[in-house]
């Protein structure tokens, strides 16, 4: 298993790099990136739907683990899709306001999975069997409505929260740096020596493999 995953990452890895090095726009770059993670997606689902885990603990490190890595990505160029796409045309402050509720939108996540998130940021162990083996979830547990939607052949109750929580530390980041290039805009309109475009570019999620 461990193997195939490994091999299919690097390459959507390079493609991904490909389609950053051919697009600048975020509406042009997310959306073939989105293709491409499906299509990725989509072999790594045809590979486990005809694979025989070894044991448990390879099926929870592919739910925990590996799944989680290639669904975070299309979660993430998802919603810079949509965040691109309905950006509301306007001032600075009306840009501001607008990305700032987009944060709080990740926070409002956090507050309501605060106790997985804790699980899953102190790297417990004790619930991955019900949370990361098909059919065994727990019904006194929260689930995604998605998964009721999902090929239970290639999900678990909590895979899919994983990659939720990974995409949105790096949708954070993204958003962070619209803000910061604002505020840079605003900041050499008053001094025009200063340049902030540098200080802005490493911070940005793109400019590094995700």
């Amino acid at each position: 298993m461990k193997p195939y995953a490994k091999s299919l990452m690097l390459e959507l890895e390079r493609e991904l790099d490909h389609v950053h090095l051919c697009y600048e726009e975020p509406t042009k770059y997310s959306g073939q990136a989105i293709k491409i993670l499906k299509s990725k997606i989509e072999m790594l689902r045809l590979f486990v739907v005809k694979y025989n885990f070894t044991n448990v603990e390879e099926e929870i490190d592919f739910f925990k683990i590996i799944k989680p890595q290639f669904a975070s990505k299309l979660i993430y160029y998802n919603e810079v899709l949509n965040i691109e796409t309905c950006k509301p045309c306007g001032t600075e402050k009306i840009l501001r306001k607008y990305y700032k509720s987009e944060l709080e939108k990740l926070k409002a996540f956090f507050d309501d999975n605060v106790d997985f998130y804790r699980y899953h940021r102190a790297e417990n162990t004790h619930y991955d069997s019900k949370y990361f083996l098909r059919g065994a979830y727990d019904i006194k547990l929260t689930l995604e409505s998605c998964y009721f939607k999902t090929d239970h052949h290639f999900s678990t109750s909590h895979d899919f929260k994983v990659a939720r929580i990974m995409a949105n530390d790096l949708i954070k980041v993204y958003l962070e740096y619209e803000l910061a290039k604002l505020d840079s805009r605003t900041i050499i309109k008053q001094h025009p020596v200063a340049n902030f475009k540098n200080s802005c570019e490493t911070k940005n999620p793109l400019n590094r493999t995700i």
